[in-house]
């Protein structure tokens, strides 16, 4: 059986159609490109923008306490301080600080810290710690035994003297909230170390402004401390006070082990592009996380629309293609019917084609 070839009609069609996939193909791979890389380029200067927001915002936090303790070292009861601020060391049970408080510089001290809390409701306590071994405070109440020289705010104080020190966060033992403790050395006019003057600030309102930032419509903030311990996670509540590696969250786990700045893990099910940024000073880490979904919404939605278009003209192409040839296959009929009276002799009919193109010349 002789096989029968394919007309020049679903040739052209065929070599059409081929054609047009890979032009399609190529703007879709080279559109395609350009858009992902905008829309990953667009999310990458947002979270850059909220991650400066926060660290101009802890910078901040940490300036102004700073300067606080600065102006409470600079009072003139401050830098008179001297063995007349009462010891607790060698004191048992609770101890009413008023009923015990000396007059003269050691009360002045302690009602200007009294002042200094009442004013500021983010302090849960203002002390002084001296080389003596007293402690001027604003509580109103202190436990026997306490001696501030023991305390890690005094030590660094006393190893880094003419420096802020900034503690890790840590549970107040009053009130169980989460705080960190502002410290500098007091210093004499001689330049002799007299003590220690700290302050415990809540990190409350920081960290809620943290959990409120939003990147993008589904990625969030996170604040851990120095030693990785998170402070503040609106996703995982019940990881507060653990550390990134014994959070218990996979993707949380990951980055502890990791130094990059920027990647991607797998958390909850799904997959999340990460940034991470040290706050100076506090060396605290801010970490921002978005889904990767999100990022390549845009991208996929052009695609999509891309695809689309392609195979709309794709299929309004062949549609023309196919009645052009339609046409043109009436008048190759004619010329093969005129070939077949020539070939049995007869060269009486004649084709009337009037169109000045390929077909009309051959007719000529």
């Amino acid at each position: 059986m002789k096989r029968r070839n394919l007309s020049i009609k679903l040739k052209f069609i065929i070599a059409l159609t081929i054609v047009l996939i890979f032009l399609v193909a190529f703007i879709c791979v080279a559109v395609g490109i350009r858009v992902y890389n905008a829309s990953r380029d667009h999310f990458e200067q947002t979270i850059e923008q909220q991650l400066e927001v926060m660290d101009q915002t802890i910078k901040l936090f940490v300036k102004t306490h700073d300067t606080i303790v600065q102006i409470l070292l600079s009072n003139a009861d401050v830098r008179k301080a001297d063995e007349s601020i009462k010891s607790y060391v060698n004191e048992t049970g609770e101890i009413d600080v008023k009923s015990v408080e000396e007059e003269g510089v050691a009360k002045n001290i302690n009602e200007l810290f009294r002042r200094v809390q009442s004013s500021h409701p983010e302090f849960t306590v203002v002390y002084l710690g001296t080389k003596w071994g007293g402690q001027a405070t604003s509580r109103l109440k202190m436990k026997g035994g306490y001696d501030p020289r023991t305390r890690s705010w005094y030590k660094e104080s006393l190893a880094r003297q003419k420096e802020l020190v900034v503690t890790d966060a840590y549970r107040a033992s009053v009130g169980n909230e989460t705080v960190i403790t502002f410290a500098r050395s007091l210093l004499s006019d001689s330049g002799e170390f007299l003590g220690s003057l700290g302050v415990d600030v809540s990190l409350a309102e920081l960290t809620e402004f943290v959990k409120n930032m939003k990147i993008g419509s589904t990625g969030y903030a996170m604040l851990c401390s120095r030693d990785g311990t998170i402070l503040a996670d609106p996703k995982h509540q019940d990881t507060l006070f653990k550390t990134l590696k014994d959070s218990g969250v996979e993707g949380l786990e990951k980055l502890d082990s990791s130094k990059d700045s920027e990647l991607n893990i797998k958390m909850d099910g799904e997959s999340w592009h990460v940034h991470r940024m040290t706050v100076k000073n506090l060396n605290w880490s801010i970490i921002t996380f978005i889904k990767t979904s999100e990022i390549l919404e845009s991208f996929y939605q052009i695609l999509r629309g891309m695809i689309i278009s392609g195979i709309i003209i794709f299929v309004l192409v062949v549609f023309v293609s196919i009645l052009t040839f339609k046409r043109m296959s009436v008048e190759f009929r004619k010329i093969k019917n005129i070939f077949a009276k020539i070939a049995k002799g007869d060269i009486s009919d004649r084709l009337n084609y009037n169109k000045d193109d390929e077909i009309g010349e051959m007719v000529s």
